[in-house]
Protein backbone atom coordinates (compact mmCIF):
# COMPACT_ATOMS: atom_id res chain seq x y z
CA UNK A 1 0.00 0.00 0.00
CA UNK A 2 1.72 3.49 -1.24
CA UNK A 3 2.43 6.27 1.73
CA UNK A 4 0.36 8.63 -0.50
CA UNK A 5 -3.35 7.78 -0.03
CA UNK A 6 -5.62 8.00 -3.04
CA UNK A 7 -8.43 10.49 -2.66
CA UNK A 8 -11.86 9.35 -1.87
CA UNK A 9 -15.43 10.56 -1.34
CA UNK A 10 -16.80 9.14 2.14
CA UNK A 11 -20.28 8.28 1.08
CA UNK A 12 -21.98 8.01 4.26
CA UNK A 13 -25.84 6.23 4.88
CA UNK A 14 -27.30 6.91 8.23
CA UNK A 15 -27.94 3.82 9.95
CA UNK A 16 -26.72 1.39 7.85
CA UNK A 17 -28.12 -2.38 8.37
CA UNK A 18 -25.56 -4.39 10.37
CA UNK A 19 -24.33 -8.10 10.03
CA UNK A 20 -22.99 -10.21 12.62
CA UNK A 21 -19.29 -11.58 11.50
CA UNK A 22 -17.15 -13.13 14.33
CA UNK A 23 -13.80 -11.09 15.45
CA UNK A 24 -10.72 -12.80 16.00
CA UNK A 25 -9.29 -11.55 18.79
CA UNK A 26 -5.37 -10.55 19.33
CA UNK A 27 -3.03 -9.17 22.51
CA UNK A 28 -2.66 -5.91 21.36
CA UNK A 29 -3.82 -3.29 18.76
CA UNK A 30 -1.63 -3.01 15.63
CA UNK A 31 -1.17 0.48 13.60
CA UNK A 32 -2.29 0.27 10.79
CA UNK A 33 -2.01 4.39 9.65
CA UNK A 34 -0.51 7.25 11.21
CA UNK A 35 0.95 10.50 11.95
CA UNK A 36 1.87 13.08 14.56
CA UNK A 37 -2.06 13.07 16.02
CA UNK A 38 -3.68 9.66 15.18
CA UNK A 39 -3.51 6.24 14.73
CA UNK A 40 -5.65 3.70 12.84
CA UNK A 41 -5.40 0.11 14.44
CA UNK A 42 -6.22 -3.05 13.40
CA UNK A 43 -9.00 -2.93 15.68
CA UNK A 44 -10.76 0.44 14.89
CA UNK A 45 -10.95 -1.00 10.98
CA UNK A 46 -12.26 -4.49 12.19
CA UNK A 47 -15.08 -2.81 14.09
CA UNK A 48 -16.58 -0.76 11.04
CA UNK A 49 -16.25 -4.20 9.15
CA UNK A 50 -17.78 -5.89 11.77
CA UNK A 51 -21.04 -3.29 10.88
CA UNK A 52 -21.31 -3.44 7.65
CA UNK A 53 -23.42 -5.62 5.29
CA UNK A 54 -22.49 -9.15 4.43
CA UNK A 55 -22.48 -7.72 0.73
CA UNK A 56 -20.40 -4.95 1.64
CA UNK A 57 -18.08 -7.01 3.42
CA UNK A 58 -17.68 -9.68 0.36
CA UNK A 59 -16.79 -6.25 -2.15
CA UNK A 60 -14.40 -4.68 0.77
CA UNK A 61 -12.08 -8.14 0.82
CA UNK A 62 -13.08 -8.61 -3.18
CA UNK A 63 -9.50 -7.19 -4.26
CA UNK A 64 -6.66 -6.18 -2.46
CA UNK A 65 -7.23 -2.50 -4.06
CA UNK A 66 -10.64 -2.07 -2.98
CA UNK A 67 -9.68 -3.03 0.76
CA UNK A 68 -7.18 -0.37 0.50
CA UNK A 69 -9.90 1.92 -0.23
CA UNK A 70 -12.16 0.61 3.03
CA UNK A 71 -8.51 1.55 4.76
CA UNK A 72 -7.98 5.10 3.53
CA UNK A 73 -11.88 5.52 3.97
CA UNK A 74 -10.97 4.66 8.23
CA UNK A 75 -8.33 6.66 7.80
CA UNK A 76 -10.02 9.86 6.52
CA UNK A 77 -12.49 9.51 8.94
CA UNK A 78 -10.49 9.21 12.32
CA UNK A 79 -9.00 12.79 11.70
CA UNK A 80 -12.19 14.39 10.60
CA UNK A 81 -13.72 12.91 13.35
CA UNK A 82 -10.83 14.08 16.13
CA UNK A 83 -10.83 17.51 14.06
CA UNK A 84 -14.61 17.59 15.58
CA UNK A 85 -13.64 16.75 18.98
CA UNK A 86 -10.59 19.49 18.99
CA UNK A 87 -12.89 22.42 18.13
CA UNK A 88 -14.10 21.97 15.06
CA UNK A 89 -17.40 21.94 15.00
CA UNK A 90 -20.63 23.76 13.76
CA UNK A 91 -21.66 27.22 15.04
CA UNK A 92 -24.33 26.86 17.80
CA UNK A 93 -23.59 23.09 18.35
CA UNK A 94 -25.42 22.07 21.13
CA UNK A 95 -23.55 19.92 24.01
CA UNK A 96 -21.58 16.99 22.25
CA UNK A 97 -21.99 14.66 24.78
CA UNK A 98 -26.01 15.25 24.74
CA UNK A 99 -25.97 14.64 20.98
CA UNK A 100 -24.09 11.29 21.10
CA UNK A 101 -26.30 10.15 23.50
CA UNK A 102 -29.35 11.25 21.99
CA UNK A 103 -27.91 9.30 18.59
CA UNK A 104 -27.17 6.19 20.42
CA UNK A 105 -31.02 6.00 22.60
CA UNK A 106 -32.48 6.78 19.00
CA UNK A 107 -30.16 4.37 17.21
CA UNK A 108 -30.43 1.07 20.15
CA UNK A 109 -34.65 2.21 20.19
CA UNK A 110 -34.76 1.79 16.38
CA UNK A 111 -33.09 -1.75 16.59
CA UNK A 112 -35.10 -2.91 20.00
CA UNK A 113 -38.46 -1.94 18.24
CA UNK A 114 -37.46 -4.04 15.14
CA UNK A 115 -37.01 -7.04 17.66
CA UNK A 116 -39.89 -6.87 19.33
CA UNK A 117 -41.67 -6.76 16.25
CA UNK A 118 -39.84 -10.15 14.50
CA UNK A 119 -40.60 -11.09 17.92
CA UNK A 120 -44.42 -11.10 18.00
CA UNK A 121 -46.50 -14.22 17.47
CA UNK A 122 -47.67 -15.43 14.75
CA UNK A 123 -43.66 -15.60 13.03
CA UNK A 124 -43.26 -13.06 10.57
CA UNK A 125 -42.41 -15.84 7.82
CA UNK A 126 -45.88 -17.66 8.24
CA UNK A 127 -47.67 -14.53 8.62
CA UNK A 128 -46.34 -13.58 5.07
CA UNK A 129 -47.22 -17.25 3.79
CA UNK A 130 -51.07 -16.31 4.96
CA UNK A 131 -51.22 -12.52 3.39
CA UNK A 132 -50.21 -14.52 0.54
CA UNK A 133 -52.56 -17.41 0.31
CA UNK A 134 -55.63 -14.72 1.50
CA UNK A 135 -54.31 -11.96 -1.28
CA UNK A 136 -54.17 -14.31 -4.74
CA UNK A 137 -55.45 -11.50 -6.77
CA UNK A 138 -53.49 -8.58 -5.37
CA UNK A 139 -50.15 -11.18 -6.35
CA UNK A 140 -51.69 -11.90 -10.35
CA UNK A 141 -49.50 -10.93 -12.79
CA UNK A 142 -51.56 -9.25 -15.55
CA UNK A 143 -51.98 -10.83 -19.41
CA UNK A 144 -49.57 -9.23 -21.50
CA UNK A 145 -48.20 -9.47 -25.11
CA UNK A 146 -45.55 -8.77 -27.68
CA UNK A 147 -46.18 -6.92 -30.57
CA UNK A 148 -44.07 -5.32 -33.72
CA UNK A 149 -46.07 -2.03 -35.19
CA UNK A 150 -45.31 0.19 -38.06
CA UNK A 151 -46.57 3.43 -37.40
CA UNK A 152 -47.31 6.41 -40.52
CA UNK A 153 -47.61 9.59 -39.25
CA UNK A 154 -50.06 12.10 -40.33
CA UNK A 155 -48.31 14.73 -40.34
CA UNK A 156 -46.70 15.50 -43.22
CA UNK A 157 -49.20 14.06 -45.34
CA UNK A 158 -53.28 14.01 -45.05
CA UNK A 159 -54.94 11.68 -42.99
CA UNK A 160 -56.63 9.95 -46.04
CA UNK A 161 -53.00 9.37 -47.36
CA UNK A 162 -51.71 8.43 -44.24
CA UNK A 163 -54.37 5.46 -43.86
CA UNK A 164 -54.15 4.99 -47.30
CA UNK A 165 -50.07 3.79 -46.88
CA UNK A 166 -50.62 1.97 -43.87
CA UNK A 167 -53.29 -0.06 -45.96
CA UNK A 168 -51.41 -0.48 -48.66
CA UNK A 169 -48.73 -2.02 -46.02
CA UNK A 170 -50.69 -4.36 -44.46
CA UNK A 171 -51.93 -6.21 -47.51
CA UNK A 172 -48.33 -6.56 -48.18
CA UNK A 173 -48.07 -8.36 -45.27
CA UNK A 174 -50.82 -10.43 -45.82
CA UNK A 175 -49.76 -11.72 -49.19
CA UNK A 176 -46.14 -12.02 -47.75
CA UNK A 177 -44.39 -10.05 -50.13
CA UNK A 178 -42.06 -9.00 -47.87
CA UNK A 179 -41.03 -9.22 -44.19
CA UNK A 180 -42.51 -7.26 -41.27
CA UNK A 181 -38.96 -6.21 -40.44
CA UNK A 182 -38.09 -4.70 -43.33
CA UNK A 183 -41.06 -3.20 -44.61
CA UNK A 184 -41.11 -1.61 -41.01
CA UNK A 185 -37.63 -0.37 -41.63
CA UNK A 186 -38.56 0.92 -44.99
CA UNK A 187 -41.97 2.86 -43.27
CA UNK A 188 -41.94 2.93 -39.87
CA UNK A 189 -42.27 6.21 -38.51
CA UNK A 190 -41.53 5.73 -35.06
CA UNK A 191 -37.97 6.72 -34.35
CA UNK A 192 -37.30 3.71 -32.46
CA UNK A 193 -37.36 1.17 -35.32
CA UNK A 194 -33.99 1.56 -35.78
CA UNK A 195 -33.19 -0.05 -32.69
CA UNK A 196 -35.93 -2.57 -32.85
CA UNK A 197 -37.55 -2.93 -35.96
CA UNK A 198 -41.07 -2.21 -34.50
CA UNK A 199 -40.82 -4.79 -31.93
CA UNK A 200 -41.84 -2.75 -28.85
CA UNK A 201 -41.54 -5.73 -26.21
CA UNK A 202 -44.18 -7.01 -24.06
CA UNK A 203 -46.79 -5.04 -22.44
CA UNK A 204 -49.83 -4.86 -20.32
CA UNK A 205 -53.33 -2.88 -20.26
CA UNK A 206 -53.16 0.51 -19.84
CA UNK A 207 -49.43 1.28 -20.90
CA UNK A 208 -50.74 2.24 -24.46
CA UNK A 209 -53.34 4.31 -26.63
CA UNK A 210 -56.29 2.39 -25.77
CA UNK A 211 -57.13 1.65 -29.64
CA UNK A 212 -53.57 0.12 -29.88
CA UNK A 213 -53.90 -2.04 -26.62
CA UNK A 214 -57.56 -3.05 -28.10
CA UNK A 215 -56.09 -4.21 -31.05
CA UNK A 216 -53.41 -6.04 -30.20
CA UNK A 217 -54.71 -7.49 -27.14
CA UNK A 218 -57.44 -8.96 -29.91
CA UNK A 219 -55.12 -10.90 -31.96
CA UNK A 220 -54.94 -14.60 -30.56
CA UNK A 221 -52.17 -16.20 -32.80
CA UNK A 222 -48.57 -15.25 -33.15
CA UNK A 223 -48.14 -13.90 -36.82
CA UNK A 224 -51.73 -12.23 -37.22
CA UNK A 225 -51.53 -8.77 -38.55
CA UNK A 226 -54.22 -6.27 -37.17
CA UNK A 227 -56.47 -4.09 -39.30
CA UNK A 228 -55.21 -0.45 -39.55
CA UNK A 229 -55.67 1.16 -36.39
CA UNK A 230 -55.57 5.00 -35.62
CA UNK A 231 -54.49 6.55 -32.41
CA UNK A 232 -52.60 10.22 -31.64
CA UNK A 233 -49.74 9.32 -32.74
CA UNK A 234 -51.25 8.43 -36.20
CA UNK A 235 -51.88 4.90 -38.50
CA UNK A 236 -50.19 1.18 -37.14
CA UNK A 237 -50.10 -1.73 -38.73
CA UNK A 238 -49.57 -4.64 -35.77
CA UNK A 239 -48.57 -7.81 -35.42
CA UNK A 240 -49.05 -10.26 -32.28
CA UNK A 241 -45.67 -12.09 -31.48
CA UNK A 242 -46.21 -13.52 -27.98
CA UNK A 243 -48.93 -13.97 -25.53
CA UNK A 244 -48.66 -14.12 -21.95
CA UNK A 245 -51.38 -15.31 -19.73
CA UNK A 246 -51.76 -13.84 -16.19
CA UNK A 247 -50.41 -16.07 -13.09
CA UNK A 248 -50.30 -15.38 -9.77
CA UNK A 249 -46.54 -14.74 -9.13
CA UNK A 250 -44.38 -17.57 -6.95
CA UNK A 251 -44.39 -17.00 -2.77
CA UNK A 252 -40.80 -16.36 -2.90
CA UNK A 253 -40.85 -13.60 -5.03
CA UNK A 254 -43.16 -11.47 -3.35
CA UNK A 255 -41.77 -12.61 0.24
CA UNK A 256 -39.45 -9.84 0.61
CA UNK A 257 -41.80 -7.14 0.50
CA UNK A 258 -44.78 -9.10 2.31
CA UNK A 259 -42.28 -9.41 5.54
CA UNK A 260 -40.96 -5.69 4.95
CA UNK A 261 -44.47 -4.77 5.02
CA UNK A 262 -45.50 -6.58 8.07
CA UNK A 263 -42.31 -6.07 9.90
CA UNK A 264 -43.39 -2.09 9.49
CA UNK A 265 -46.91 -2.33 10.64
CA UNK A 266 -45.89 -4.27 13.70
CA UNK A 267 -43.72 -1.36 14.23
CA UNK A 268 -46.35 1.06 13.96
CA UNK A 269 -48.37 -0.67 16.04
CA UNK A 270 -45.86 -0.98 18.61
CA UNK A 271 -44.91 2.99 18.10
CA UNK A 272 -48.44 3.85 18.93
CA UNK A 273 -48.66 1.82 22.04
CA UNK A 274 -45.59 3.37 23.46
CA UNK A 275 -47.16 6.72 22.41
CA UNK A 276 -50.39 5.68 24.61
CA UNK A 277 -47.86 4.56 27.64
CA UNK A 278 -45.65 7.41 27.42
CA UNK A 279 -48.99 9.41 27.38
CA UNK A 280 -50.66 7.58 29.98
CA UNK A 281 -47.89 8.11 32.43
CA UNK A 282 -47.47 12.01 32.39
CA UNK A 283 -43.60 11.64 32.84
CA UNK A 284 -41.53 14.11 31.02
CA UNK A 285 -38.66 11.93 30.11
CA UNK A 286 -37.41 15.01 27.31
CA UNK A 287 -35.80 18.01 29.00
CA UNK A 288 -36.20 21.74 26.29
CA UNK A 289 -32.68 21.26 24.98
CA UNK A 290 -32.56 17.82 23.96
CA UNK A 291 -35.57 18.80 22.11
CA UNK A 292 -33.39 22.02 20.38
CA UNK A 293 -30.20 19.45 20.35
CA UNK A 294 -32.28 17.09 18.09
CA UNK A 295 -34.31 19.91 16.17
CA UNK A 296 -30.62 21.27 15.20
CA UNK A 297 -29.06 18.33 14.74
CA UNK A 298 -31.93 17.34 11.75
CA UNK A 299 -31.73 20.52 10.47
CA UNK A 300 -34.53 22.09 10.97
CA UNK A 301 -34.41 25.97 11.62
CA UNK A 302 -36.62 29.61 11.51
CA UNK A 303 -40.14 28.57 10.38
CA UNK A 304 -40.19 25.54 10.22
CA UNK A 305 -39.76 25.37 14.25
CA UNK A 306 -43.60 25.66 14.84
CA UNK A 307 -45.01 23.86 17.87
CA UNK A 308 -46.44 21.10 16.15
CA UNK A 309 -42.85 19.57 15.17
CA UNK A 310 -41.73 20.55 18.86
CA UNK A 311 -44.46 18.08 20.23
CA UNK A 312 -43.34 15.39 17.46
CA UNK A 313 -39.57 15.69 18.41
CA UNK A 314 -40.66 15.36 22.10
CA UNK A 315 -42.76 12.29 21.82
CA UNK A 316 -40.23 10.51 19.30
CA UNK A 317 -37.35 10.74 22.20
CA UNK A 318 -39.11 10.05 25.08
CA UNK A 319 -40.17 7.14 23.15
CA UNK A 320 -36.29 6.48 22.40
CA UNK A 321 -35.80 6.77 26.34
CA UNK A 322 -38.40 4.14 27.32
CA UNK A 323 -37.21 1.81 24.82
CA UNK A 324 -33.45 2.15 25.42
CA UNK A 325 -34.05 1.94 29.23
CA UNK A 326 -35.69 -1.53 28.04
CA UNK A 327 -33.06 -2.94 26.19
CA UNK A 328 -30.68 -1.44 28.54
CA UNK A 329 -32.26 -3.90 31.45
CA UNK A 330 -32.92 -6.71 29.33
CA UNK A 331 -28.85 -6.66 28.15
CA UNK A 332 -30.58 -5.63 24.38
CA UNK A 333 -27.73 -3.19 24.08
CA UNK A 334 -24.60 -5.50 24.77
CA UNK A 335 -25.36 -7.68 22.05
CA UNK A 336 -22.25 -7.25 19.32
CA UNK A 337 -25.00 -6.79 16.58
CA UNK A 338 -25.83 -3.55 18.53
CA UNK A 339 -22.44 -2.18 19.51
CA UNK A 340 -21.44 -2.66 15.71
CA UNK A 341 -24.71 -0.40 14.80
CA UNK A 342 -23.73 2.08 17.52
CA UNK A 343 -20.33 2.64 16.00
CA UNK A 344 -21.23 3.24 12.49
CA UNK A 345 -24.39 5.58 13.89
CA UNK A 346 -21.40 7.78 16.32
CA UNK A 347 -19.12 7.77 13.88
CA UNK A 348 -21.63 9.05 11.22
CA UNK A 349 -23.30 11.59 13.16
CA UNK A 350 -19.12 13.10 14.06
CA UNK A 351 -18.98 13.16 10.41
CA UNK A 352 -21.95 15.19 9.60
CA UNK A 353 -20.95 17.36 12.19
CA UNK A 354 -17.62 17.97 10.61
CA UNK A 355 -19.19 18.95 7.31
CA UNK A 356 -22.03 21.17 8.87
CA UNK A 357 -18.56 22.95 10.61
CA UNK A 358 -17.56 23.10 7.02
CA UNK A 359 -20.66 24.63 5.71
CA UNK A 360 -21.10 27.31 8.64
CA UNK A 361 -18.03 28.53 7.59
CA UNK A 362 -19.04 28.80 3.58
CA UNK A 363 -22.04 30.21 4.79
CA UNK A 364 -20.15 33.15 6.58
CA UNK A 365 -18.46 34.48 3.42
CA UNK A 366 -19.77 37.89 1.74
CA UNK A 367 -19.90 35.65 -1.62
CA UNK A 368 -21.47 38.93 -2.99
CA UNK A 369 -18.95 39.26 -5.69
CA UNK A 370 -19.31 35.39 -6.58
CA UNK A 371 -23.20 35.58 -6.58
CA UNK A 372 -22.71 39.25 -8.91
CA UNK A 373 -20.92 37.00 -11.51
CA UNK A 374 -23.38 34.06 -11.44
CA UNK A 375 -26.28 36.08 -12.15
CA UNK A 376 -24.58 38.22 -14.79
CA UNK A 377 -23.22 34.60 -16.75
CA UNK A 378 -26.56 32.84 -16.13
CA UNK A 379 -28.92 35.37 -16.15
CA UNK A 380 -31.54 33.97 -19.37
CA UNK A 381 -31.97 31.08 -16.48
CA UNK A 382 -32.86 33.34 -13.66
CA UNK A 383 -36.90 33.72 -15.24
CA UNK A 384 -40.29 33.45 -13.94
CA UNK A 385 -41.83 30.68 -16.05
CA UNK A 386 -45.02 31.91 -18.01
CA UNK A 387 -48.36 31.29 -15.53
CA UNK A 388 -51.94 30.93 -16.87
CA UNK A 389 -54.42 31.18 -13.88
CA UNK A 390 -57.26 29.00 -14.94
CA UNK A 391 -60.76 27.05 -13.98
CA UNK A 392 -61.24 23.34 -14.97
CA UNK A 393 -64.05 21.50 -15.77
CA UNK A 394 -62.79 17.53 -16.24
CA UNK A 395 -65.46 14.58 -17.61
CA UNK A 396 -64.29 11.52 -17.39
CA UNK A 397 -64.42 8.45 -19.77
CA UNK A 398 -63.63 6.17 -16.55
CA UNK A 399 -67.16 7.38 -15.36
CA UNK A 400 -69.31 8.35 -18.34
CA UNK A 401 -69.78 6.53 -21.60
CA UNK A 402 -68.62 8.52 -24.76
CA UNK A 403 -72.22 10.12 -26.27
CA UNK A 404 -72.99 11.03 -22.16
CA UNK A 405 -69.77 13.20 -22.15
CA UNK A 406 -70.39 14.87 -25.28
CA UNK A 407 -74.22 15.39 -24.43
CA UNK A 408 -72.76 16.91 -20.67
CA UNK A 409 -70.05 18.97 -23.22
CA UNK A 410 -72.64 20.84 -25.05
CA UNK A 411 -74.93 21.54 -22.16
CA UNK A 412 -71.74 22.70 -20.15
CA UNK A 413 -71.04 25.14 -23.30
CA UNK A 414 -74.45 26.79 -23.29
CA UNK A 415 -74.52 27.81 -20.15
CA UNK A 416 -71.25 29.57 -18.88
CA UNK A 417 -70.21 32.47 -19.74
CA UNK A 418 -68.36 34.01 -16.32
CA UNK A 419 -67.14 33.07 -13.96
CA UNK A 420 -70.05 32.52 -11.36
CA UNK A 421 -71.39 30.09 -13.66
CA UNK A 422 -68.70 28.18 -14.81
CA UNK A 423 -68.16 27.54 -10.90
CA UNK A 424 -71.55 26.53 -10.94
CA UNK A 425 -71.46 24.00 -14.04
CA UNK A 426 -68.30 22.55 -12.38
CA UNK A 427 -69.99 21.73 -8.73
CA UNK A 428 -72.41 19.97 -10.97
CA UNK A 429 -70.42 18.14 -13.54
CA UNK A 430 -67.01 18.04 -12.73
CA UNK A 431 -64.73 14.70 -11.89
CA UNK A 432 -61.94 16.75 -10.81
CA UNK A 433 -60.91 15.68 -6.97
CA UNK A 434 -61.19 18.54 -4.72
CA UNK A 435 -63.79 20.54 -6.99
CA UNK A 436 -66.70 20.92 -3.75
CA UNK A 437 -63.22 23.11 -2.35
CA UNK A 438 -61.95 25.04 -5.08
CA UNK A 439 -65.13 24.74 -7.46
CA UNK A 440 -62.53 23.96 -10.39
CA UNK A 441 -59.98 27.27 -9.88
CA UNK A 442 -56.59 25.71 -9.89
CA UNK A 443 -55.10 28.79 -9.87
CA UNK A 444 -51.94 29.71 -11.08
CA UNK A 445 -50.61 26.67 -13.62
CA UNK A 446 -47.16 26.18 -15.65
CA UNK A 447 -46.39 24.48 -18.82
CA UNK A 448 -45.71 21.29 -18.14
CA UNK A 449 -48.44 20.87 -15.37
CA UNK A 450 -51.38 19.54 -17.21
CA UNK A 451 -49.54 17.51 -19.99
CA UNK A 452 -49.20 18.37 -23.97
CA UNK A 453 -52.58 18.47 -25.06
CA UNK A 454 -53.84 20.92 -22.53
CA UNK A 455 -50.68 23.41 -22.46
CA UNK A 456 -51.10 23.74 -26.20
CA UNK A 457 -54.71 25.15 -25.89
CA UNK A 458 -53.70 27.46 -22.89
CA UNK A 459 -50.41 28.92 -23.50
CA UNK A 460 -50.09 28.49 -27.55
CA UNK A 461 -52.10 31.41 -27.82
CA UNK A 462 -53.31 34.87 -25.96
CA UNK A 463 -56.89 34.20 -25.20
CA UNK A 464 -58.79 34.86 -22.55
CA UNK A 465 -62.18 33.28 -21.43
CA UNK A 466 -63.81 30.02 -22.07
CA UNK A 467 -61.16 27.95 -24.56
CA UNK A 468 -62.61 25.01 -27.08
CA UNK A 469 -62.95 21.26 -25.30
CA UNK A 470 -60.28 19.55 -25.33
CA UNK A 471 -60.29 15.89 -25.76
CA UNK A 472 -57.60 13.33 -24.21
CA UNK A 473 -57.32 9.49 -23.68
CA UNK A 474 -58.39 9.91 -20.08
CA UNK A 475 -61.43 12.17 -20.72
CA UNK A 476 -62.87 16.04 -22.14
CA UNK A 477 -61.50 18.92 -20.26
CA UNK A 478 -63.74 22.42 -20.51
CA UNK A 479 -61.08 25.27 -19.81
CA UNK A 480 -61.35 28.92 -18.30
CA UNK A 481 -58.48 31.26 -18.61
CA UNK A 482 -58.63 33.94 -16.38
CA UNK A 483 -55.33 35.69 -16.45
CA UNK A 484 -51.72 34.63 -18.47
CA UNK A 485 -48.64 35.75 -17.08
CA UNK A 486 -45.48 36.39 -19.52
CA UNK A 487 -42.74 34.96 -18.70
CA UNK A 488 -40.42 37.74 -17.05
CA UNK A 489 -36.41 38.42 -16.15
CA UNK A 490 -36.45 38.24 -12.28
CA UNK A 491 -33.53 40.72 -10.86
CA UNK A 492 -30.52 40.05 -9.16
CA UNK A 493 -32.26 41.07 -5.46
CA UNK A 494 -34.56 38.50 -5.96
CA UNK A 495 -32.42 35.34 -6.37
CA UNK A 496 -29.79 36.70 -4.36
CA UNK A 497 -30.40 34.14 -1.43
CA UNK A 498 -30.74 31.36 -4.09
CA UNK A 499 -27.81 31.69 -5.77
CA UNK A 500 -25.72 32.26 -2.46
CA UNK A 501 -27.18 28.63 -1.07
CA UNK A 502 -26.37 27.34 -3.97
CA UNK A 503 -22.37 28.40 -4.43
CA UNK A 504 -22.48 27.75 -0.67
CA UNK A 505 -23.34 23.91 -1.45
CA UNK A 506 -20.97 23.65 -4.04
CA UNK A 507 -18.25 25.09 -2.25
CA UNK A 508 -18.91 22.92 0.52
CA UNK A 509 -18.75 20.15 -1.38
CA UNK A 510 -15.40 20.81 -3.28
CA UNK A 511 -13.54 22.13 -0.05
CA UNK A 512 -14.77 18.74 1.76
CA UNK A 513 -12.98 16.85 -0.90
CA UNK A 514 -9.92 19.26 -0.67
CA UNK A 515 -9.75 18.91 3.05
CA UNK A 516 -10.18 14.87 2.69
CA UNK A 517 -7.45 14.87 0.04
CA UNK A 518 -5.43 16.84 2.50
CA UNK A 519 -5.82 14.43 5.33
CA UNK A 520 -4.76 11.45 2.94
CA UNK A 521 -2.20 13.17 1.16
CA UNK A 522 -0.18 14.26 4.17
CA UNK A 523 3.06 13.79 3.65
CA UNK A 524 3.41 12.66 8.09
CA UNK A 525 1.50 9.90 7.11
CA UNK A 526 3.32 6.22 8.20
CA UNK A 527 1.91 3.44 6.33
CA UNK A 528 2.08 -0.21 7.88
CA UNK A 529 1.88 -1.79 4.70
CA UNK A 530 2.80 -5.39 6.54
CA UNK A 531 -0.02 -5.11 8.36
CA UNK A 532 -2.71 -3.91 6.02
CA UNK A 533 -1.54 -6.96 4.12
CA UNK A 534 -1.98 -9.26 7.23
CA UNK A 535 -5.37 -8.09 8.56
CA UNK A 536 -6.61 -8.35 4.62
CA UNK A 537 -5.76 -11.83 4.94
CA UNK A 538 -7.13 -12.47 7.98
CA UNK A 539 -10.37 -11.03 6.97
CA UNK A 540 -10.40 -12.85 4.16
CA UNK A 541 -10.23 -16.06 5.87
CA UNK A 542 -12.99 -14.74 7.91
CA UNK A 543 -15.24 -15.05 5.18
CA UNK A 544 -14.20 -18.45 3.98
Amino acid sequence: MNRSILIIYLAICLLTPVVLVAKESHNKPVTLVSNSQYQLTDDDVVNVFMASTAEKQKAIISHPKRFQKFIENRWAELNLIEQVKHGEQPESMPDLDLLMKLVRETTIAKMKIQQLAEEQSPAITGAAKKRYQDNQNVYRLPDRVQASHILIKAEKRSNEAAQALAEKIRKQLIAGQDTFESLARQYSEDPSVIKNQGNLGFFGRGQMAKPFEEAAFSLSEPGQISPVVKTQFGYHVIRLEKQQKGKIKDFSAVEPTLRKDILTERQQKLWKQYEATLEESKQNLVSQSEIDAWLWFGGFEGSELTDQLRSQIKTKLGIAKLLAAQANKSGFETQQVVQNKLIIAEREAMIQLRRKALFDQIANRSLSNAVKEHYRLNKQRFMSPKNADISLIYLSKAKHERQKIDEMTKIIMQKIDDKQSFEKMALTYSDTPGVKQNKGHLGLVTPGKLGSQLDKQIFSRPELGILEPVETEEGKFIIMVHQIIPEKQLALDEVRSSIKASLVNELATSEYSELVHSILNDSSNQVNDKAVDQLYSRLKQLQQ
